[in-house]
């Protein structure tokens, strides 16, 4: 059963559920979420609210600011001088001509440059950036977990998949080992895509986020909360 609570002028999404504890979380857009016990009275949750108003609208603030900023990554006019983002790190465009095939790389003074033919229209410079990018998300997170599984003694995985995702930076299915990635990692820095493989082949151990799962990314990545602060909103 789903609900709209308004509090201190926010829209909180709430939903009762068969759990044991009040838990209020954020989503990527910043929408405010609160899953609430079976039976719990009106009192209860308000207090728990009023508790927690102030990392709440920290938190929302936080959290819509990220998502704009998350959404301007992928709006490009793919215009001379324009910045675009690698792995944490902004560059500036730099477009040539030249009578080869396209060819896109990183230069020493931080330019994204791309040369193409004079003739190339705005979509075969848009392709071969896109191109470039998902080409170095593959090679990153294929690094990562050539260094990750023996780490964790595990075996290859069955299949490793890219995709855009809404809402999530991976996910997996441990049984059948095929693991998918969001393209959009790209733009964080190396050690947020490290968490996120860590994160995900942590589920080929323990498939939920309980306590044993929490305790695995301790065990790989002590500060993992941390390493994660620039891709999630967080939990109260």
């Amino acid at each position: 059963m789903s609900a709209i609570i308004r509090f201190e002028g926010i829209d909180i999404i709430a939903n009762v559920k068969r759990v044991r504890t009040l838990r209020l979380s954020i989503k990527r857009d910043g929408s405010p979420q609160l899953t609430i016990p079976l039976g719990m009275t009106e009192n209860i949750v308000l207090d728990f609210l009023q508790k927690n108003a102030q990392w709440l609208h920290t938190h929302v603030t936080k959290a819509k600011e990220r998502y704009a900023q998350q959404k301007n990554l992928t709006l490009h006019a793919y215009t001379q001088g324009e910045s675009f983002q690698f792995l944490g790190k902004t560059y500036t465009l730099q477009i040539e001509h030249h009578n080869a095939p396209v060819h896109v790389t990183l230069t020493p003074d931080n330019k994204l440059l791309v040369q193409l033919r004079k003739d190339s229209n705005s979509t075969t410079l848009q392709r071969a950036i896109n191109t470039w990018y998902h080409k170095q998300i593959q090679r990153i997170i294929t690094q990562l977990l050539d260094q990750w599984l023996p780490i964790m003694q595990e075996g290859p995985l069955c299949e490793i998949r890219y995709k855009n995702m809404v809402s999530r930076w991976g996910s997996i299915k441990p049984q059948q080992r095929i693991v998918c990635f969001n393209l959009r990692l790209v733009f964080y820095p190396i050690e947020a895509i490290e968490q996120v493989v860590v994160h995900e082949l942590c589920h080929l151990k323990e498939p939920s986020h309980n306590a044993n799962f929490h305790a695995l990314m301790a065990h790989y990545l002590p500060d993992y909360k941390q390493l994660k602060e620039p891709l999630s909103p967080g939990l109260a």
